[in-house]
């Protein structure tokens, strides 16, 4: 059994999910127009960034920019878990007027 909780803003979004068993072409590479933070909490498993693969550990944090194309790809035969909080620059520019966090980022 699986179990997913999410909290669904105007212009953010939270997800925290646990796959049980998951299937790897489940997981299929897509963009988002927003940014989003992966955070890896269990599992065995790699994320494909744009032309990059890298191998997860548990409680890596990946920061993905808008428009890069992803994927992770877990192992079936291990549980998965993660949280992703997605959101666009305007939610971000609320608590970040100057732009620390986006820093060299500009729509």
């Amino acid at each position: 059994m699986d179990l997913t909780k999410e909290i669904i803003g105007k212009n953010y979004f939270f997800h925290h999910s646990i796959n049980k068993n998951p299937e790897s072409n489940i997981f299929n590479l897509h963009m988002h127009d927003a940014f989003e933070i992966l955070f890896f909490i269990k599992g065995n498993a790699k994320i494909y960034i744009e032309d990059r693969l890298y191998t997860l550990d548990s409680f890596d944090l990946c920061f993905i920019y808008p428009g890069r194309f992803h994927r992770v790809i877990p192992n079936p035969d291990q549980q998965y878990e993660r949280k992703v909080i997605r959101f666009d620059y305007s939610f971000a520019r609320q608590f970040d007027p100057n732009d620390c966090l986006l820093n060299g980022y500009s729509p």
